[in-house]
């Protein structure tokens, strides 16, 4: 009996798809494309993991996950209609929130690979895209690399090798090579959200960052984050703009919004960096390292290929949105030098935190209470006391700006 979209998103514990999903199953059906075996074929994935250097320790659980996923048909056709629907890059990243991956509650090699195996025919294109734009084969085998790793920390992080729904998200993010590893981070080609404004003082050239339009606890917090939730004194940090001044409410020195409204003369401070405007967000990889020059020297050969490959792209600034930013990290900690090290150029800025950020980062394994945390570091054993006492960390978001390319 032939399943209609229904019976086969139910039966793999699909709830949630975006609405043109059932006529794209349709069509997948009446052209066969449904019912192909390509995506778990093992010559296939072999071929396209030794053309990229897709898989070395994982390829093995992938190919176990591909043959268990041959004997489920409506797995095997959902994720062929998910690998359609990737296909039309456009149309799936306009709703992609609404995309839930086949998923079971229970080790299950088929459900557990799926997603990651709809997604091999987008590697050719990906592979073609960076070409076409002169990338050097190092760091198109860097993008691939991604796709394993992050097989690796879901193993790490919960025993068994699998992609789940938020690395099928993040891995979106290399199949349009919208992020590419230089030396010990990656880099995201994006657009500035409605975080922050930056200004710069056009003789000094002075930063000041202000918070755009967020609603602020008295404390200088996003009202709503961890631990900043009472409203009483909260405040609206408003970004205005007159003939002659910019006003708002500047952020200091450890990135919580001063509370103080102040006003820059447009004759001495032009905006440098605005909400919609393209930066470079960084992303740290696990393991990387943050100490001496790292920084510095994956910053500058970012900045150098970028501006070969992707001329059209002039990012104004380099921002990071991590709890790496919290300044307050080197005290909690008694000394953290390479974090310490690693904000050192950015300007930061309070963003709406859940004051989770470290778990999953530090602490990598689900855990139900706090005294079950691992002490293996001082990071560790610090952050664990600081959860312990009822503190947390935050995220901060931070920027440095970038001179426009010509300038010196």
């Amino acid at each position: 009996m032939q399943l209609n979209f229904t019976e086969c998103a139910d039966a793999v514990f699909v709830k949630s798809y975006p609405e043109y999903f059932p006529s794209l199953y349709d069509d997948c059906a009446a052209d066969g494309s449904l019912d192909s075996t390509l995506i778990a074929e093992e010559t296939y994935i072999r071929s396209i993991s030794g053309r990229y250097g897709l898989f070395t320790r994982q390829l093995e659980p992938v190919l176990a996950g591909a043959r268990a996923l041959l004997k489920n048909k409506p797995l095997l056709r959902y994720a062929n209609l998910l690998g359609r629907a990737m296909s039309d890059r456009g149309r799936f990243l306009q709703t992609a929130d609404k995309v839930a991956i086949p998923w079971k509650g229970e080790p299950d090699p088929a459900f557990d690979f799926a997603s990651l195996l709809a997604m091999l025919p987008m590697m050719d294109d990906t592979a073609a895209l960076l070409r076409a734009h002169h990338l050097p084969e190092r760091y198109i085998r860097g993008v691939f690399r991604e796709f394993e790793a992050c097989v690796n920390i879901f193993e790490l992080r919960f025993g068994r090798p699998a992609v789940d729904q938020t690395y099928f998200g993040w891995l979106q993010h290399f199949i349009d090579a919208t992020i590419i590893r230089f030396g010990e981070l990656n880099f995201e080609r994006r657009y500035f959200p409605s975080y922050a404004v930056a200004l710069k003082n056009k003789t000094t050239d002075e930063t000041a960052v202000l918070p755009y339009n967020a609603r602020m606890h008295r404390e200088g917090m996003i009202l709503g984050s961890a631990g900043y939730t009472d409203d009483g004194g909260a405040y609206d940090a408003a970004f205005t703009e007159s003939d002659a001044f910019y006003a708002g409410f500047p952020c200091d020195g450890m990135g919580f919004c001063s509370g103080k409204p102040a006003c820059y003369p447009k004759s001495e401070w032009v905006t440098a960096l605005m909400p919609g405007d393209p930066v470079l967000s960084i992303h740290i990889p696990r393991g990387a390292k943050l100490g001496g020059n790292a920084g510095d020297d994956s910053y500058a050969e970012a900045l150098e290929v970028l501006g070969c490959c992707f001329p059209e792209f002039q990012p104004k600034a380099m921002i990071c949105c991590s709890w790496l930013m919290d300044k307050r990290i080197d005290a909690i900690c008694g000394g953290a030098p390479n974090i310490v090290n690693f904000q050192k150029p950015y300007h930061t800025f309070p963003l709406l935190s859940a004051g989770k950020e470290i778990f999953s980062f530090v602490f990598i394994k689900p855990f139900e209470r706090f005294e079950d945390l691992p002490e293996d570091t001082r990071l560790m054993r610090a952050l664990k006391k600081r959860c312990l006492d009822g503190g947390c960390i935050h995220a901060f978001g931070g920027l440095f700006l970038l001179r426009a390319r010509g300038d010196v």
